[in-house]
Formats: structure tokens, sequence, C-alpha cells
């Protein structure tokens, strides 16, 4: 015990005593004073040897000294550079074996997922990468693929970065600024992209994560073209500025340009201001309405198809802006049609039964289709909404410029899978229930003859026959409970108001005499010609598909019928 009593106190006389919450720390700290005052005593041993009458250093001496000594080697050290691998090939350091951690002394900003916003720091590096780059243990380091982005820095201007560039963009047709964001084609992801890299390098071992993290970091592309007709107007300017005129006629036509641009950039304007006040207002709302594209039925991949009439199905599509609530009308043409006493009967189904008691103010948001939104019973219906049916307090219709009228309507259709194999209306249905899952599925509501009404013959006795304006160049439209017989309107986005009466004098109104009644009470019939096709594509179809399309109303069925029991009633005759 003579000799730990001993270590034990003269480690005490100028050792490290404080406090720490670390045990391995505290132990540390002991074992290197203990190597201290080892290193003490073989020193006075050795000194000793040389020169018996050498006095003993004291341990602080010993330690002053020691510390003197280390600083001087290590003033006087040269540093020895870090030697990189030069023959390190680029997409083969991509492979887990290649990577090995270190830790460095001090902590640095990781380079996978540390953000301005949002530091994050460590020590561990990865020492065969490039730079030798800092990178977090979990999960930068470990789970995501081993990714070094020194090496993606690399691989922009390589073979990854040129295999990205062959494929051909476009760029958006809706956005005023000179945006430098190019659209793919739709068929197209990144999954396909590596398969494609790999295919044309096969030599090479690239995971898909790495070429996804170049894909994403490095390049700024989308999938999808953001539309395939593009507005004539813009493309008529597009092709005159690249003809030679004079200097004041290519200034004409771009200010002409830049003036048409602007008015499409306010329609867009508008409705963003619109669902931000939505989104923060309890008695205002935003909605845009438009009709989908007509789905075939049925949609089969047999080529008989390209030459023969489908039914077609139609969906009316109400996204609410402020809640991102998506409702879908759909019914096929045996139901209804798509004029303008069908918008007004979903959109008075959506007011009264789907939106919100509490909502006062809409604002509605549609293009400017005349035989859909754009006439006479929509303005009247509007103007009913406020002063007859007393639902609303303000109601404002906005309508774009004419191939300036990209909304949420077409972004809620570019999630539906168009080629998906469809064998009757119905299905389309239950696809359209599970198309969308974030922030809310789609509401689909399926339409019969009672909910479509002849909207126009109830609110007719109301209104003075004619229009009072033209509707086509008109941009907005405002109904508000403070004019009873008056439409305020603009056929520009700014200046003043307008205003038309559209109510008969009061001494000339009658009530609404007139029910609300259905367009239709019985099913529309199809062409004679369509329903003779849909008998040729139903031996494709299942037994259940073949029976619909078999009962399906069509033109010349009551004549074929009548005849059926005129040859009855002779045979009866004859035998009598």
């Amino acid at each position: 015990m003579n000799g730990c009593d001993r270590a034990d106190q003269s480690v005490q006389y100028y050792g490290l005593h404080k406090r720490k919450s670390y045990k391995w720390k505290k132990i540390f700290h002991f074992l290197l004073e203990v190597t201290v005052m080892n290193s003490n005593i073989l020193f006075h041993l050795a000194r000793k040897e040389d020169n018996p009458a050498a006095k003993k250093w004291a341990p602080a001496d010993f330690k002053d000294s020691l510390i003197a000594e280390l600083c001087n080697a290590a003033a006087t050290a040269q540093a020895v550079p870090r030697q990189i691998p030069q023959d390190i090939n680029v997409l083969s350091h991509l492979s887990p074996a290649t990577h090995i951690m270190e830790s460095e002394k001090k902590d640095r900003n990781c380079r996978v997922c540390s953000r301005p916003e949002k530091r994050k720091l460590t020590t561990n590096v990865c020492a065969t990468c490039p730079g030798r780059p800092y990178q977090c243990k979990k999960p930068c380091f470990k789970f995501a693929n081993w990714i070094c982005f020194d090496v993606c820095k690399l691989e922009v201007n390589g073979a990854i970065g040129y295999k990205i560039r062959s494929f051909k963009g476009r760029q958006s047709h809706y956005s005023l600024k000179d945006s430098k964001k190019l659209y793919l084609p739709e068929d197209l992801n990144v999954n396909k992209m590596h398969a494609m890299y790999l295919a044309a390098h096969p030599g090479e071992t690239c995971c898909r994560e790495s070429y996804r993290r170049i894909f994403v970091e490095k390049f700024n592309v989308s999938f999808g073209y953001p539309r395939k007709d593009t507005c004539s107007t813009c493309d008529g300017f597009k092709v005159e500025l690249t003809k030679e005129h004079t200097e004041d006629e290519l200034r004409r036509l771009s200010a002409e340009r830049e003036l048409h641009l602007r008015k499409g950039q306010v329609f867009y304007e508008r409705k963003t201001a619109a669902l931000l006040k939505a989104q923060t207002s309890t008695d205002f709302a935003a909605v845009a309405f438009d009709f989908w594209k007509n789905l075939p039925t049925p949609n089969i991949s047999t080529n008989d198809v390209y030459y023969k009439r489908q039914l077609s199905a139609f969906t009316f599509n109400i996204h609410n802006l402020g809640t991102d609530e998506v409702h879908l009308f759909t019914y096929d043409e045996t139901v209804g049609k798509k004029g303008s006493n069908e918008v007004a009967s979903m959109l008075l189904h959506f007011c009264t039964e789907l939106l919100s008691p509490d909502i006062q103010k809409l604002e509605l948001f549609c293009d400017s289709c005349p035989g859909q939104n754009k006439n006479w019973t929509i303005l009247r219906f509007c103007h009913f909404l406020v002063h007859i049916k007393k639902r609303f307090s303000y109601v404002k219709l906005s309508f774009p410029i004419r191939g300036h009228s990209y909304m949420e309507c077409d972004r809620d259709m570019a999630v539906i899978n168009q080629k998906l194999p469809v064998n009757t209306p119905s299905e389309w249905q239950q696809h359209f229930t599970t198309a969308r899952q974030n922030p809310s599925p789609f509401n689909v509501i399926p339409v019969d003859q009672t909910l479509l009404m002849n909207v126009d013959k109830h609110i007719g006795n109301f209104f003075v026959a004619v229009c009072p304006v033209k509707t086509q160049p008109l941009r907005e439209v405002i109904f508000s409970a403070d004019h009873p017989r008056l439409m305020q309107y603009r056929e520009g986005w700014n200046g003043p108001l307008s205003s038309a009466v559209l109510t008969k004098p009061v001494g000339k109104r009658r009530t609404l005499q007139v029910p609300l009644q259905p367009v239709n009470r019985t099913a529309l019939p199809i062409s004679a010609a369509k329903y003779k096709d849909l008998q040729d594509l139903k031996r494709f179809c299942p037994q259940y598909a073949q029976e619909f399309f078999a009962n399906m109303p069509h033109h010349g069925q009551t004549a074929t019928a009548e005849a059926d029991v005129s040859d009855i009633d002779d045979e009866e005759v004859d035998e009598s």
C-alpha cells in the first residue's frame, strides 16, 4: 500500500482537481498525472546515474519544464499535408466499401444535413473522400447510401450531369418572370433516368440515391409539361419577334407582348390574394371551378378503340382554395350535358350543401368559356344567390385572358391516371376516390337527373330578357347586397367599376312562378352510330360492362320498339 499512497500523495500536490460530470474524464486526468509523476521519477533516476550530486527537481518545476519543451516542439514542427488519393474513380467511389470514417478534434458543419437556418455540427469525416468532408454518423454517413457531396459536385460537370442535360425540357408558359426551370415529359421520373444512365454506362456503379441527390440539389428541373396548348397570342408574338423588323416595330411588339403577359399575371395575383384571405378569414371563401377533360369509356388498349366512338364521362371540379378541398361531380353523357344549367346546378348544390353556412362572401375563378361559365345564365345565377336566395352578401367572378387560365383544377386533373383500364363510368369514380390522399381525398359526388336543374327557366321571370352588357370582354363581375338591381363589372383588371341593371322594374316583376325542375327527366339517348360502336367494343369488356352498354339509351330505340309492337298487333289481327 505504500506505493499507492505515495502515488496518490504525489498526484494531489499539483493535480487537476476539478469537478467533472463524466467519470471517464476524471479517470483520464488521473492516469495523465500518474504518467507525469512516473516521468519525473524516471528523469531523476537517469540524471542520478550521470551526476550523483545533482539535486532533485520539484514536481512543479518538472511540469513547467515539460510544458515548455512540448510547446516548443509543437511550434517548430512542420505540418504534414494530407495525402488525398489521386487515383480515386469518382463513380466507384460512391460504393460503401470505399468509405472510412474518422474523427477530427474540431467540429464543423455537416456537408449533408446542415443548413444556414439550422446548423448541424459533427466531428466525423470521411477519410477517403476528397477534402475529407464532415458528415454525421447517423444518418448522413451510415444510412444515406454513403453519399459524398464533393463527389456529387464533381459529377455535376461529369457523366451524370451530361446525361441529365441531354434531356430536352420545356419552360413554363404561365410564368411572367423569366424562370430558368425546365419541365421534362410527364412519363419520365428519377428511377427511369437512373436506369437509362446505368444502361449507357454499364461499367459504372452509381446508386439511385446519389443520382437523385445530384438531380434535386444541382438542377432546376421538374417533371410534367405545364400545359400542352399554349396561348395563341403568345405564340404569335414569339414568331413575329423572330422576323426582321425595324427597331420601332420590335419595340412595339415587345411592349404589346409584355402588356399581354402582365394581364395574364394579374389573374394569378388576384387568385393568390384571395387564397391567402380565405385561409385566414372565417366568412370568406375562394373557389375555382372547371370541367375536366372528357374521359372515354370503355378505356381499353385494343386498337379498335382508335376507330370507334366511346361514351364520354364528364367531371365538374370545384376546388376550395382556402381549404384545398376538391369536390368532383361525375356523370356520363346520358345523364346531362355540359352547359350553363349544369354548371349553375352543381354550384348551387355546392353553395347550399357543401360550403360552410358561415361563409358570406364568395369569390369565384373560372375560365372564359362562353357556353359554360361566361354567359347570361351564370351572371343571373350569381345575382340570384345574393338577392333572391340570400345565401351570400357578396359574390365576385373573375375571368382570365384567353390562354392564361391555368388553375388548381388543372393541377387536380394531373393526378388522374388517364391510361387506367376502365370499363364503365363508375370505375372512373372509384379511381377518383383513391387518386389523391393529401391533404384530403377527392370528394366524389355521382350526379343524376335530380341534381341537374333548369336554373335558367327558374329565375328567368325576375330578370330582363337580354344581358345588358357584352359578356366576352368582362374580367371582373361583382354582385353586392348593397345594390339589389345592379351588376358591377370591369372589362380590365384596373380602373373604375361600371354598373348595369339586371332585374326588371318593381312594377313589372313577377314572382318565381316556375319551380326548380330537372333539366332532363329521363336519360339522354346517345347517337345511333355511337351505340353501334359501343356494341362492337363491349366484346373486349367483362360481362357487367357488356350489360351496361347493351342497355344504353340511344336514338332509334323508340322507333324500333314501336315497329316491334306494330308487328305484334298485325300478327294478332291476322290470327283473329
